[in-house]
C-alpha cells in the first residue's frame, strides 16, 4: 500500500493491512474530508450473495484502521 505526498508528488509506503474476507473491489478516496486517502473495500456477502462494504480510514501516522 501507498500514500500520495500532494507536497511532492511521490508515492511513499505505508504499513500493509488484511482484509478478513476475499476482495471483491477497492474505491480509494477521501471519505472523511481529512486530506488522507481512505479505503472503501467489497467483499461477497456470506448472508444473501449481495455485497459486504468495510471503510478503512487513514490514521493519523501512517496506515488504516476501520
Amino acid at each position: 500500500m501507498t500514500f500520495y505526498q500532494l507536497d511532492s508528488f511521490s508515492f511513499t509506503p505505508s504499513d500493509p493491512f488484511k482484509h478478513p474476507k476475499k476482495i471483491v473491489n477497492v474505491v480509494p478516496g477521501d471519505f472523511t474530508h481529512s486530506g488522507k486517502l481512505d479505503l472503501l473495500v467489497m467483499s461477497p456477502s456470506q448472508v444473501d450473495g449481495n455485497l459486504d462494504l468495510s471503510v478503512y480510514f487513514s490514521r493519523v501516522g501512517d496506515g488504516f484502521g476501520k
